[in-house]
């Protein structure tokens, strides 16, 4: 079967089982006046059709100057055409925004460079369909997927490549990989090579076709894509959406009525054939509403790639195309019940229902190859929207399961996949406690030695060698490259890429003893590469925990052929509590010279070595006159980041309260230098450090009030949510207690929980929490962030709050206040959250009140036994302390 025939059997095989679930009465073809009441279409609202372009705006500009003539000619303004990628943002922000701005999109085109993400010039980073699949299950963002209609995804490969297998020896996700990493920087792409080496993988996936996975994430919508090159700028690649409206509208005439219609372009268009034109957009952006308006809308679109001038089609001559119709009409009952469970599984708020989800998928190895990347993502603990991942309970679940054991291996073997998916591939079968067949690994283990020993085409192609190092990095952590095969890789290596590698890996590979380590970097040492990679055998000689004269001698050697690097890499010495006592003595050596010629001029290197377990206390101080010293000489503003890695996590020595008079002095004088370098009204430096350093002074504190008074005032007036950032960092890290900052919520309590959807704002809201008294706005703004995503630990509010509905000194607003916020988080099912109901809290009306609420939860959902459980065990606890 051709390349082709596949694509075509595929895609028919969809539209064959979708047009099983239409309705009996619509299956009749109608004509073109009744399927689609061309001329006479009134859509039931204002359609969107949403454009997130990221290569470049030329699709969209043609689009809608097409749609705006022909409205123009009708005199109907039912669709509106937008751009929403804006440039130099991210796509990913671009989607958040287009999803919580309130408007639906009927239709969507995402355009760029499609490497299994979309990418292009237009865009700071990429979109793909990992992010799109989560959100897709998302309770707050499910039905923006679900509302489109029609979604044109126009870039390379975008429906997957199923007619494209590999050759020869070559892996093909990784020949793509290095294909497009060679150009990626002209395409606008930021991607490197590992990062589209697992791109492509997923793209070129065999067993979980990457085209059902966007049939999942927009499950009402009709697909349009590509499943090889598509068309570019100089194919003029802008005009396909306007084919394909066109050939939509020839599709569902007659013979007779095509006559009618030339082209979209036509300089003389009428307002018959832009009535024409505008219906069948519509019929795009609508359900379809028969067989006639589905098939139209899918066959229209292969026409474009293959057009017919006898009918009247047009478009490219590039017939690598497909077009699916909606998984909501498709009678592959596997495929739509796979969505379902996916969701489950991400929005599961119990324990048990996540895994009822798990135990279905497992079921069957369909199942798991439909719902693959789900999987994998709960069982590295990312979940999203739902109950928090116990990673341990989803690997037990997943562990000795055949289905999903004979998945993995089949997974390696893929001859599509790049080698870093297959080596993460035979990990993860690892963590489930089994290993790879013998002649798996072994042919995985010679397809990466053959890649590792290739030569690069290009020395200067960074993003290749990288590849190379995280491939042998991978390889030495799966433990499918061992010592042995190392030191025989060093002996053919074609570069210095393989010693690179080698010692990159020995400081994060735990699998290899002391006696291996050591002789690794004295074989490196030796071998011809030994005085390329002389700043990596320091590198390596200070990470690792291995101590012996003839890494000391190597250490020494390497120290001088490595220059003016010397320094920077052996200051790694200090960062590392178990370096060897000889490698500590020649980097203190160093540092204490430096000091001496008041030649050092790091404050993070002087500090790591004055916070060094082997430091003396006059070591520290000589260490610290010298970063203030160093400090002394550069521009003010750019000093305070490095002001506060003096005093944060600091040995006694450096603590203000401890510091020698002289050196406090100098130290207040380099922050007041600072304040006025960065406070202007027109400065937009970050202010928190300069907070933070002023708070550990006595001296200071009553002029960090001011600051963040002032401060509070002008983003108060300004909506600034950049400076609340600011500070509730640094209200969060600094010396300052609540009781200090009464102030803050009594003048700009309301406005900072309004606003407060930020991460530096969710620590300022937890640092009130922590306060020995609160008031009900505090408890409001804790409330808030008790079910947002933000970096406080949610154990840790629901603690606060349970003292406060202890604490019988505050008020009865209060306290009603904490204990409703905790029981709604018993029934959403967090055991910790029925500690208020063991309390005695003495306030009339409560729990009565929350006894009723349990009571009546447990009457709904009696087979809920974990929550029922903890409930009941709450009731009676506070009975037997009521008697």
């Amino acid at each position: 079967m051709t390349e082709y025939s596949i694509r075509k059997s595929m895609a028919a095989k969809f539209l064959a089982t979708a047009l099983l679930l239409l309705p009996l009465s619509s299956q009749a073809f109608l004509g073109i006046a009744d399927a689609l009441m061309l001329s006479q279409v009134v859509a039931p609202r204002k359609l969107h059709l949403c454009y997130i372009s990221m290569n470049n705006d030329k699709e969209f500009g043609m689009t809608k100057d097409f749609v705006d003539r022909v409205q123009k000619l009708t005199g109907k303004n039912m669709i509106d055409v937008t751009e929403h990628q804006k440039l130099g943002e991210s796509p990913e922000s671009t989607l958040k925004t287009l999803m919580s701005s309130g408007t639906s999109c009927d239709g969507l085109v995402i355009s760029g460079h499609h490497t299994g993400a979309f990418g292009g010039g237009r865009a700071s980073g990429s979109l793909s369909i990992e992010f799109m699949e989560r959100n897709a299950c998302d309770h707050s963002t499910e039905a923006w997927y679900t509302k489109i209609n029609s979604l044109w995804l126009q870039g390379c490969r975008t429906l997957g490549a199923p007619g494209e297998l590999a050759g020869g020896d070559v892996n093909l996700a990784d020949f793509h990989a290095n294909r497009v990493g060679a150009v990626a920087q002209i395409d606008g792409l930021e991607q490197n090579q590992t990062q589209l080496a697992r791109e492509f993988s997923d793209l070129l996936d065999l067993q979980t076709p990457y085209a059902t996975r966007f049939m999942k994430t927009f499950p009402q919508a009709r697909l349009y894509g590509w499943t090889q090159t598509a068309p570019g700028e100089n194919a003029q690649s802008q005009k396909s959406l306007p084919f394909h409206i066109h050939n939509v509208a020839i599709r569902m005439m007659t013979p007779s009525q095509r006559k009618v219609l030339s082209s979209p372009f036509a300089s003389d268009m009428s307002k018959a054939q832009a009535a024409i034109y505008q219906d069948a957009l519509v019929g795009l952006l609508l359900p379809p509403k028969s067989v006639a308006a589905l098939e139209a809308s899918l066959t229209a679109w292969n026409d474009h790639g293959s057009p017919n001038a006898s009918i009247g089609t047009i478009g490219f001559s590039n017939s690598d195309l497909a077009a699916m119709p909606p998984l909501y009409q498709n009678a592959d009952l596997g495929l739509r019940q796979s969505r379902k469970l996916e969701c489950d599984v991400r929005n599961a708020k119990t324990k048990p229902e996540m895994i009822s989800a798990l135990d279905q998928i497992l079921s069957d190895q369909r199942r798991i190859a439909l719902s693959f990347f789900t999987l994998q993502d709960v069982a590295t603990g990312r979940n999203y929207g739902g109950v928090q991942v116990d990673t341990d309970v989803v690997i037990e679940k997943m562990r000795g399961n055949r289905n999903l054991m004979t998945f993995l291996e089949d997974k390696i073997k893929n001859p599509n996949a790049s080698l870093i998916r297959k080596i993460e591939t035979a990990g993860f079968l690892t963590r489930l406690g089994e290993s790879p067949t013998e002649s798996t690994i072994i042919n995985l283990k010679e397809q990466v030695e053959a890649h590792l020993l290739k030569p690069m085409a290009s020395t200067s192609d960074y993003s290749a060698r990288d590849y190379k190092l995280q491939l042998l990095s991978a390889s030495m952590n799966q433990k499918l490259i061992r010592a042995g095969d190392l030191a025989k890789l060093l002996d053919r290596a074609p570069d210095n890429t393989i010693p690179k590698g080698i010692l990159s890996g020995l400081s994060g590979d735990n699998t290899l003893g002391r006696r291996q380590i050591a002789e690794l970097i004295q074989s490196v040492h030796a071998s011809k590469f030994g005085s390329e990679v002389s700043s990596e055998l320091v590198q390596a000689i200070v990470a690792v925990p291995v101590s012996s004269p003839e890494l000391t001698s190597i250490l020494k050697s390497a120290l001088v052929a490595s220059g003016s690097n010397a320094k920077f890499y052996l200051s790694s010495a200090f960062n590392n509590k178990n370096v060897g006592s000889e490698v500590f003595e020649i980097a203190k050596t160093q540092i204490l010279s430096e000091i001496a010629n008041k030649a050092a001029n790091s404050v993070y290197q002087l500090m790591a070595f004055a916070r060094h377990k082997r430091t003396s206390a006059t070591e520290r101080i000589e260490a610290l006159s010298a970063a203030i010293t160093a400090l002394e000489a550069t521009n003010p503003a750019n000093r305070l980041s490095e002001l506060n890695v003096l005093l944060w996590n600091s040995g006694d020595s450096e603590k203000p309260e401890t510091m020698p008079a002289l050196l406090r002095a100098r130290y207040i004088k380099l922050l007041t230098e600072a304040e006025a370098s960065i406070l202007g009204e027109n400065q937009s430096g970050n202010k928190a450090p300069l907070i933070i350093a002023y708070s550990k002074f006595p001296e200071l504190r009553p002029r960090a009030k001011q600051i963040i008074e002032g401060l509070l005032a002008t983003s108060s007036a300004r909506g600034n949510s950049e400076i609340l950032e600011q500070i509730g960092y640094s209200l969060f890290f600094s010396d300052f207690k609540p009781s200090e900052l009464s102030f803050v919520p009594r003048s700009y309590g309301s406005w900072l929980i309004k606003n407060s959807a930020t991460e530096g704002g969710s620590y300022l809201v937890f640092k009130y929490l922590n306060a020995s008294k609160a008031s009900a706005e505090q408890f409001n703004a804790a409330i808030k962030y008790m079910d947002a995503r933000t970096p406080i630990n949610d154990d840790q509010i629901i603690q606060r709050l349970v003292a406060y509905a202890e604490t019988t000194a505050l008020s009865i607003e209060v306290r009603r206040t904490a204990i409703d916020a905790l029981m709604q988080k018993l029934v959403n099912l967090e055991f910790k959250a029925a500690l208020p109901l063991y309390v005695e809290t003495k306030t009339p009306g409560i729990f009565p009140d929350a006894v009723a609420r349990i009571k009546a939860y447990l009457a709904k959902n009696p087979s809920n036994k974990p929550r029922a459980e903890a409930a009941s065990r709450a009731i009676s606890f506070r009975k037997f302390e009521k008697r």
